[in-house]
């Protein structure tokens, strides 16, 4: 399966940006004009696709980023995981127990699935503005690659040491088709909410498979199929409609389901969470709607007895909203992760 995996690792695919997409994009107008088709995501994937290749020419060159030597066979001396109030701390919502819940929750999910142990260099793709990877793994080597080189001003996120002493991560800017790193040499790729945003996700997986060491791990997060707002329809009033999001969050699709997700990656996952249950989610909804703050807070504050204890209680196996998995590379034989 590694086999597999390393000969499709080309850097980038030039023919099916400008040919094959293209192509496919216009068949599909076709069907809607001659055929009246039903497509509802037709216009969200053909913006996406034209603001990739709007910001193509910015792209970094293929040429790989400097890494540190290689880091030894990993083992219980490598760095591990932050536990996780420590990175549940580093929620960057203002009220984490309220209207910041549902990214605890997306953390407390990332946490669930990502390995504990063997991790030295971590490459988060996409996320230039979360720092999520770095806070998940303190003592890795955390390299960020995105598109928008601005986010690699963040003198918090990158650069020099911080008041602790930890190293912030590093930053290259980017394209997830075509990340500029040798094959196999990360431990973990993170696409953290990203694969919704990309018209070639097929593309973006391939790659962040390829950077991947034999026995590394590839960690997702991504809205699931069920994915809706406002998930209740008592809140239409007062929220924008789940396009106008997908417009203003720049999706290209709405989720996946986990069998699509295990279809891109070409094998089943190893672990998996789901976050923003049928329950919580009423307090995610009014964090995006269009009430004035001082009423979202009151509000937000008025369902923490409710939902704060819900997300507490929810378990990795349960409904959800959004989805977190992990895979793992096959060996270097090839030799397959299950018999």
């Amino acid at each position: 399966m590694a086999g597999r995996r390393r000969q499709g690792g080309q850097l980038g695919e030039p023919r099916r940006l400008l040919v094959t997409l293209p192509r496919d994009y216009l068949a599909r107008a076709a069907r809607r004009v001659w055929w009246q088709a039903d497509d509802p995501t037709f216009a969200a994937d053909l913006r996406g696709y034209l603001a990739g290749l709007a910001r193509a020419p910015a792209m970094v060159s293929t040429a790989p980023v400097p890494l540190p030597p290689p880091s030894p066979p990993p083992g219980a001396g490598t760095p591990g995981k932050a536990p996780l109030p420590a990175f549940l701390a580093a929620n960057p919502f203002a009220h984490p127990q309220t209207l910041g819940l549902f990214y605890g929750e997306k953390m407390r999910a990332i946490h669930t699935v990502s390995p504990d142990h063997g991790v030295d260099l971590v490459v988060e793709v996409g996320g230039g503005q979360s720092g999520l990877a770095a806070a998940l793994y303190p003592g890795a080597d955390v390299l960020t690659v995105d598109l928008d080189a601005s986010f690699g001003r963040r003198a918090d996120l990158y650069g020099a040491p911080a008041l602790d002493g930890a190293a912030h991560g590093r930053f290259v800017a980017g394209d997830a088709t075509r990340l500029p790193l040798a094959d196999g040499v990360a431990d973990v790729v993170t696409l953290f909410d990203v694969l919704e945003h990309i018209p070639d996700d097929v593309t973006a997986v391939r790659e962040a498979l390829r950077i991947l060491r034999p026995g590394g791990h590839l960690l997702v997060t991504t809205p699931a199929d069920t994915w809706k707002f406002p998930f209740y329809r008592v809140y239409r009033g007062c929220t924008p409609t789940d396009r106008d999001m997908m417009d203003v969050w720049g999706h290209v699709r709405r989720g996946y389901s986990v069998a699509e997700l295990d279809r891109l990656v070409g094998d089943a996952h190893d672990a998996m969470a789901t976050f923003i249950t049928p329950v919580t989610v009423v307090a995610h909804d009014v964090a995006f709607s269009r009430l004035p703050d001082r009423v979202r807070r009151a509000v937000g504050l008025a369902l923490a007895p409710v939902v704060w204890p819900a997300s507490r209680l929810h378990r990795p196996t349960g409904v959800g909203t959004e989805v977190a998995l992990c895979w793992t590379m096959g060996q270097e034989d090839g030799t397959p992760r299950h018999p």
